[in-house]
């Protein structure tokens, strides 16, 4: 419905602290505690998101979720590669992959986790990982994960089809992420393939059709 601030608004009013919980009530708290982590990276809070992945992972580890501990690591890595950790974030990612690999294509969670790998991927440059990584994973990816992230995972294999002189595969690439926003309904997310587009124009040099997209 697009109400991502209406959504934070509301887990915002979650205290996550030092509850006694176990079993699906942990699995709850290591939830909410997720989304506070995620909210308080989106907004730049590094420090605060590193406390909350801290806690999310303690009720993780209590309830033995793996679907809230597979997002956990997908919002540490995104965390890692947003403040220029890259390796870190490689390393995190490579490490969930290979524990999540019984269940990919068809977890969440390994969705989630493949859609971070694949920005950490592009900026680390290691293409031929990217590719081998979304050429296995990218229809999971828009079938299993949050949109921003699913727009992420396919923004990094264009941009790695870019890298590659590929610009029609690239073109291909945002064509299928626009698709698929339109039809879900994704009226926000369905401007990042847009401008996309407009940004590889600028890079071009074609300053005459980008303002007309």
């Amino acid at each position: 419905r697009n109400e991502v601030a209406k959504g934070f608004d509301l887990i915002g009013r979650v205290d996550v602290r030092n509850r006694d919980a176990s079993g699906f009530g942990a699995f709850e708290y290591g939830a909410a505690a997720n989304l506070l982590a995620y909210r308080a990276i989106t907004c730049g809070d590094f420090e605060r998101g590193r406390e909350l992945i801290a806690t999310a992972r303690s009720y993780n580890e209590r309830s033995q979720a793996t679907f809230s501990g597979g997002y956990m690591v997908a919002i540490e890595g995104f965390g890692q590669v947003l403040r220029g950790q890259v390796d870190e974030a490689l390393s995190r990612f490579r490490s969930a992959m290979a524990a999540h690999q019984p269940e990919l294509d068809k977890s969440f969670a390994s969705a989630a986790i493949a859609s971070g790998f694949a920005l950490a991927l592009y900026e680390s440059n290691e293409l031929d990982a990217l590719e081998a990584l979304t050429e296995a994973h990218l229809t999971g990816i828009a079938d299993s994960t949050l949109p921003d992230w699913m727009l992420t995972a396919f923004m990094a294999t264009a941009r790695g089809h870019d890298a590659r002189s590929r610009t029609a595969r690239a073109f291909e690439v945002l064509d299928e992420a626009e698709a698929i926003c339109r039809a879900n309904g994704w009226t926000r997310p369905v401007a990042t393939p847009h401008w996309e587009r407009v940004r590889r124009l600028l890079l071009a040099g074609d300053l005459a059709r980008a303002p007309r997209l």
